[in-house]
């Protein structure tokens, strides 16, 4: 928590903030990673009975560094992406390279390792690969040579090519962009929403540009993203000291519990049609929780994530 504390601290001093605040997340294998959180996110939609729509535009929240689950979302049939986010993180030049190593995946069928939580195995193919979605007839069309190089000039120079059209938006947490009022199937987030500072207007932003049938699917860790010893440590921290370690970062965790998201998306006008919840209960005891927390339920104090996917009414 210490060196956590002297982030927050030093992140007054304008040149360090500057630096930090470029900072993006990485990982060792980011297509294979894109592709497997798109295909989670992708396949538990297919297995809610409400689901009766093709995917056409997905508008994703906080894609950090890389639009990879975009480009996966537009390889499955998706023609339209949106990626809003309020830090400027993403690398033109990572984002060709990641398309090529995802046009690969898709025409090998690349099999699916479901490793994580939750579990999506057991809705592929034998070949670990989910053809029940997408079969070879619509890989076809999806990675028709045309389409990937429209793909490849909408990544470049933003905007519609042919019959593909991404966008870049960065702004603040609750942005005014009529233009995509009610065009969204599928706002998607993964590890994103525990980031976000007004929750409430975010989720209300949401019913704003999703189309009446359309889709928000999202998952979100409530672990204290290693700022504390323990899981859970970061309801022990008053607000005092949880501002000194915030600084002046542009994020950090906003340390909401699972219901109060539930709550803002029910809210919203939403109703949810897919929650899975994991539960840890190695966190601190509830003795330890700071005076701003001393509310929460057993229940929420042992939730470190949830899956959650809901339908606009």
């Amino acid at each position: 928590m210490i060196k956590s504390f002297l982030k927050g601290i030093l992140s007054y001093v304008p040149i360090i903030n500057k630096y930090s605040s470029l900072q993006s997340p990485s990982h060792l294998d980011v297509a294979t990673y894109c592709y497997g959180v798109w295909f989670k996110h992708f396949i538990f939609l297919n297995q809610t009975h409400y689901f009766n729509k093709k995917i056409d535009t997905v508008i994703e929240i906080g894609p950090g560094n890389t639009l990879g689950l975009g480009i996966a979302a537009i390889l499955s049939g998706a023609s339209r992406y949106i990626a809003y986010d309020v830090v400027p993180f993403t690398d033109l030049e990572k984002n060709i390279q990641l398309l090529d190593q995802l046009v690969l995946f898709f025409k090998e069928q690349k099999e699916l390792k479901s490793g994580g939580w939750p579990d999506y195995s057991q809705y592929l193919g034998k070949n670990g690969f989910p053809d029940q979605l997408l079969s070879d007839e619509i890989l076809k069309k999806n990675l028709d040579e045309k389409r990937i190089n429209d793909i490849k000039l909408a990544l470049k120079k933003g905007g519609k090519h042919g019959g593909i059209e991404i966008s870049y938006i960065v702004q603040g947490d609750t942005p005014n962009i009529s233009a995509y009022k009610e065009c969204a199937d599928l706002v998607i987030s993964h590890s994103v929403m525990e980031h976000v500072a007004n929750l409430e207007p975010s989720y209300a932003f949401m019913n704003e540009v999703i189309a009446k049938g359309g889709f928000m699917s999202h998952q979100i860790d409530f672990r204290s993203h290693k700022l504390t010893k323990k899981w859970n440590g970061h309801w022990g921290i008053s607000g005092i000291v949880w501002k000194l370690m915030m600084g002046k970062r542009p994020f950090l965790i906003n340390r909401q519990p699972y219901s109060t998201h539930v709550k803002y998306i029910e809210d919203a006008g939403f109703e949810c049609v897919h929650l899975k919840t994991r539960k840890e209960v190695n966190g601190i005891s509830r003795t330890k929780l700071a005076r701003e927390w001393k509310h929460l339920t057993d229940d929420e104090m042992q939730t470190s994530g949830i899956f959650i996917q809901a339908i606009k009414q």
